[in-house]
């Protein structure tokens, strides 16, 4: 029996994350406060911050094809994000990203965790309130790295206890991809990433002047959508997104000596 073939025998109910009881909201504090401490013992904590690309739904499979074969050397991750394409779109895309060279290990399906364990990509970015539990999909395919979006502590204290491996918060700025939606703000990213221990990564409306404020947060990167796949030159906004990162990460370094 294929990996996958268990997962298709069975209905899924979606994932419903309810309103924590006190008593979980208690062990929560709990953990929060273990997290915090193992945090400050420098665990959890890198000074090469990752540099995330994400698809913004707009350009076609050539536009994205061309722009990840100039920028997939310099950054961490290029995140296939297409909520409005099927499945078999989303599989000829791979196939045709792959074919051009971009390398496996650098590709992040949104949602699909069954073909990106099937075409051994490096990872699968889950939506929140998933169906499936990144547990679960470890089983199946315990090479994939497992991202999870979240938008509250609550939700990173689940993914975190679930098996997630980093997790994505956001928006952390207003967002053209996101009209109208006021972004959470750098309070909620500092209250989160100091109560977990996996890696955080920002994402939402960041541009290169907002970098510096958030490095001082200690999160391990940001993801960039319209900064990346809807500038003018991809490669050159890459290369000053990661001179910001480099640039933030020394300071840091040299503050903590």
């Amino acid at each position: 029996m294929r990996k996958t073939d268990r997962f298709n025998q069975q209905r899924v109910e979606p994932l419903v994350l309810p309103y924590p009881s006190p008593q979980i909201r208690s062990s929560y504090h709990v953990e929060i406060k273990t997290n915090r401490l193992l945090r400050q013992m420098g665990r959890g904590t890198s000074m090469t911050k990752e540099l995330h690309a994400i698809t913004n739904g707009k350009l076609n499979l050539d536009e994205v094809t061309s722009i990840a074969r100039d920028i997939t050397p310099f950054i961490t991750s290029l995140h296939i994000r297409e909520k409005d394409r099927s499945e078999d779109e989303i599989r000829h895309w791979v196939e045709h990203l792959l074919h051009h060279g971009i390398p496996r290990e650098k590709l992040i399906l949104n949602r699909h965790f069954q073909m990106a364990g099937e075409y051994r990509l490096g990872g699968v970015q889950l939506p929140a309130n998933f169906a499936h539990n990144p547990l679960d999909i470890k089983r199946a395919f315990p090479f994939l790295k497992i991202g999870a979006s979240v938008h509250n502590l609550s939700e990173a204290l689940f993914y975190q206890k679930s098996g997630a491996d980093f997790l994505l918060f956001g928006n952390i700025y207003e967002t053209t991809c996101k009209p109208g939606l006021k972004g959470r703000g750098i309070s909620q990213l500092e209250e989160l990433v100091h109560a977990v221990t996996i890696p955080v990564i920002a994402l939402g409306g960041i541009r290169l002047e907002h970098v510096p404020e958030l490095i001082e947060l200690n999160i391990s990167g940001i993801a960039v959508m319209s900064g990346v796949m809807g500038a003018q030159d991809p490669v050159k906004a890459v290369h000053l997104y990661q001179e910001k990162l480099k640039e933030r990460s020394r300071f840091n370094d040299t503050r903590t000596i």
